[in-house]
């Protein structure tokens, strides 16, 4: 489960990405390039993985936390930081 910290950023995240798919929307309703399109929907499957690396990362970090692992902060920063350089 998410604490609320993590749970308030991605909700926000989400909220950003749900604006850039009605912008999708737009674009295809209002005929623009497929350029300008595929560019649009580019940042947003991104935007989407990087929902996915922080979740990840998040039960990684929670999985840690309930094993009791001493130093959680910085395990949880080393694990952060290959997430980060994941493409999932």
């Amino acid at each position: 489960m998410l604490d609320e910290t993590a749970e308030r950023d991605i909700l926000h995240r989400l909220t950003r990405i749900e604006g850039q798919i009605r912008g999708l929307r737009r674009l295809i309703e209002d005929e623009y390039s497929y350029e300008e399109l595929t560019t649009q929907l580019s940042a947003t499957l991104s935007a989407l993985e990087k929902v996915n690396t922080l979740i990840v990362g998040y039960a990684m970090y929670n999985s840690l936390k309930e094993a009791d692992i001493k130093e959680e902060k910085h395990i949880y920063n080393k694990i952060k930081s290959v997430i980060r350089n994941l493409k999932l």
